[in-house]
């Protein structure tokens, strides 16, 4: 069975590994800045999901990442 990622690790690898590349700067920055948004977006889903499992009730419920 496959060893499960987190979101968040994925997004942090992939910036990781666009510096380790032989790109001009400003691609490389244009792409590490969508995925910073896109970091920021699934920061605050996660947040949201933890938020909601928490919620009286609903103790079942948890997220898979």
């Amino acid at each position: 069975m496959p060893v499960r990622v987190s979101p968040t690790d994925r997004i942090h690898r992939h910036i990781d590994d666009l510096f380790a590349q032989d790109r001009p700067l400003p691609e490389i920055l244009e792409e590490v800045a969508r995925l910073g948004a896109q970091l920021l977006m699934q920061a605050a889903l996660e947040a949201e999901v933890t938020e909601f499992s928490a919620a009286p009730g609903l103790s079942c419920v948890t997220p898979r990442w």
